[in-house]
């Protein structure tokens, strides 16, 4: 990683442009105020990784163009936006983004962050169980997969119903028993598998099925 970064600053101070300047100090001083803290996944590089970004498309762009000046001896580009050369690098770059996910379901996530593995697994049991849930319903997971005082059940259910008006309770957060019939759907887990044990009649609101 010293190395990524002295090449970064090398970079920047042979090119000598001012906003290549800055986007190397956003790329390397974003990080510190997550940097000293427990590991929290990728998610927490995203502003970070802007700098990044600026910095890798700066290079890709001002090496195209010195390429096209002086290696293949041509006049510089016009700023038509739809010059071929730049169509073409934009759809080099798109398809680089789109390949790479799909060549890293190996990625070290699945082990240096074991919560990737639990949001997975109850992606896959809400998604398998295919319920159709009223909008705006109360729903109870007597048991899932998170910690007691997580809030990846509420969370997840209202990503895959698409409905951010659901609530969701779960007996390790709540400061009294539930009362099963207050419920729309009741989920635990029956043989290892998730499935519905319990609610009220279906009513006439619209059904919505995990996505």
């Amino acid at each position: 990683m010293l190395s990524v970064w002295l090449a970064t600053i090398a970079v920047a101070a042979v090119a000598r442009k001012g906003f290549l300047w800055f986007f190397v100090c956003f790329a390397l001083l974003a990080p510190l105020p997550v940097i000293f803290i427990p590991y929290r996944g990728f998610f927490v590089m995203y502003l970070p990784f802007a700098g990044w970004a600026m910095f890798a498309a700066t290079l890709l762009v001002g090496g195209r163009n010195w390429l096209w000046v002086h290696v293949w001896k041509r006049p510089p580009l016009s700023p038509d936006a739809f010059e071929p050369e730049r169509i073409f690098l934009f759809l080099a770059v798109a398809y680089f983004v789109a390949w790479v996910p799909r060549q890293d379901s190996a990625s070290e996530l699945g082990f240096r962050d074991p919560s990737q593995q639990i949001v997975r697994a109850m992606r896959r049991d809400i998604v398998r169980l295919n319920e159709p849930v009223p909008q705006g319903s109360k729903l109870l997971f007597l048991h899932d997969r998170f910690p007691p005082d997580a809030w990846g059940t509420l969370m997840m259910s209202r990503q895959l119903y698409r409905d951010r008006t659901l609530l969701v309770d779960r007996p390790t957060m709540m400061n009294h028993p539930p009362n099963l019939p207050d419920y729309d759907r009741v989920f635990d887990y029956v043989d290892g598998k998730l499935a519905v044990v319990g609610g009220k009649p279906g009513s006439g609101a619209r059904l919505l099925r995990p996505q």
